[in-house]
């Protein structure tokens, strides 16, 4: 039998233990790799992708209603100054 060395992430090993724990068909922690290399992380990678897009967004949004009031402020007064 070989020994291999490799590196294990302490968020997928939670990750994984949690599924382990609460998935009927993840008894084992075979089944349980399995299904979160399978199903479960490509979920969660698409979902922190869409996340960070939607903060991304919402910053741009933030910045837009900043600017757009920042606009009225300044249709108003250019409209108080051209009022006889």
């Amino acid at each position: 039998m070989a020994l291999v060395k490799f590196h294990t992430n302490e968020e997928h090993d939670q990750i994984i233990e949690m599924l382990r724990q609460t998935r009927p068909n993840c008894k084992t922690g075979a089944a349980a790799v399995k299904y979160a290399l399978e199903d479960y992380f490509p979920i969660y990678d698409s979902y922190n992708e869409l996340k960070g897009l939607y903060d991304t967004l919402l910053t741009e949004h933030e910045q837009l209603k900043s600017a757009l009031k920042v606009k009225h402020q300044a249709e108003n007064q250019i409209s108080a100054i051209l009022k006889p």
